[in-house]
């Protein structure tokens, strides 16, 4: 979300910043879909602070130059979709909780849908 609202601030590319918008939209209300089977599941709440990694990678794409921001962001967007759905996959064949394995199911299809998306603005020279 936050590497998105930076897209949203620095991208000069239309399709990008259209990109950008869906991912903040769409991963806010996954977001507030989680936390709402963490409360009822009892479970404590998840942090609400980036990993040092994620960290380091949206202090990458923050000193990214104007000509490569693009490009950067729609790297780090495939990256970290990639991650999430292999993340989620696995806890939904594997996971622990059947309300976490369900919501986790029910994600990754708007994970593939949003990695589709990214692989088509890396193709088109983002």
């Amino acid at each position: 979300i936050e590497s998105s609202r930076l897209a949203m601030e620095r991208s000069r590319d239309r399709e990008v910043r259209r990109f950008a918008s869906h991912m903040i939209r769409d991963h806010t209300r996954a977001s507030q879909r989680m936390t709402a089977v963490i409360r009822r599941a009892g479970l404590p709440p998840a942090p609400m602070t980036l990993s040092a990694k994620h960290q380091a990678m949206l202090d990458q794409l923050s000193a990214a130059s104007p000509e490569s921001f693009d490009s950067a962001y729609v790297t780090l967007q495939a990256q970290a979709h990639d991650e999430a759905i292999a993340l989620f996959t696995t806890y939904a064949q594997s996971g622990d909780d059947p309300r976490l394995t369900d919501f986790a199911r029910r994600t990754v299809p708007t994970l593939r849908m949003h990695a589709n998306h990214v692989q088509r603005l890396s193709g088109a020279g983002a």
